[in-house]
């Protein structure tokens, strides 16, 4: 009977149960995010006989959304980081991997308030910074390919497509959801360049990621 209690007074907290279940009619949504990402060569279509690439690993990130009208489409910022370890002969590192993106969204079925599942597909620009360190000059022979010191952020185009599932919780009465969703962003220019021949072909930084969100303010 204490245990049956205590798990009540817990449900009543954070707002579990029918009462508290709400669809997905918010205006705003805040999101945290962690996951992994995969990455294609950086010097990906190069006449070099190895690929500089960087291990797939772990990513994080935070999002901020807004719908618009009835909630069938909206925009968000996304930002992200990461580190992850350069993998080519002859050179230790580890890189910081910076990410930034404005993307439009569309959800694939109306935001019904009673509706507490939704898909939605994403598309957007951004840039994406790879700090191999600024200043310093690297040649790699074999892979064909040479960094001038020149880390500015390069431009990527962003596409993706997620789910939200609402849980029923509520944080400070707002509601609380878990999003699914992966997005592959697309370098337009390698870090590096060729020593011979033309530029290397764009990258892909494909991030899948699991995240909480916790949405406020109504549609309607």
């Amino acid at each position: 009977m204490r245990h049956a209690v205590a798990f009540l007074t817990l449900a009543t907290a954070i707002g579990l149960g029918p009462a508290a279940a709400e669809g997905q009619d918010y205006r705003f949504g805040a999101h945290w995010n962690a996951g992994g990402t995969y990455f294609t060569p950086l010097n990906s279509g190069g006449a070099g006989e190895l690929d500089i690439e960087l291990d797939p690993g772990w990513i994080a990130g935070l999002q901020f959304e807004q719908w618009l009208g009835s909630g069938r489409f909206g925009w968000r910022v996304n930002g992200a980081i990461s580190r992850r370890p350069l993998s080519v002969p002859g050179e230790k590192r580890n890189i910081g991997l910076w990410l930034a993106d404005i993307d439009l969204l569309a959800r694939l079925m109306p935001a019904d308030p009673a509706r507490m599942f939704n898909i939605f597909v994403s598309a957007g620009v951004g840039a994406i910074q790879y700090r191999l360190g600024d200043g310093e000059f690297l040649t790699f022979a074999n892979a064909d390919a040479a960094y001038n010191g020149n880390d500015a952020p390069r431009l990527v185009g962003a596409g993706g497509l997620g789910v939200d599932f609402l849980t029923g919780l509520r944080w400070d009465g707002d509601p609380v959801g878990i999003r699914v969703e992966v997005v592959d962003h697309v370098a337009l220019r390698s870090p590096f360049e060729p020593l011979s021949g033309g530029d290397f072909s764009p990258i892909h930084n494909v991030r899948l990621v699991l995240g909480a969100f916790t949405g406020w303010g109504l549609l309607r």
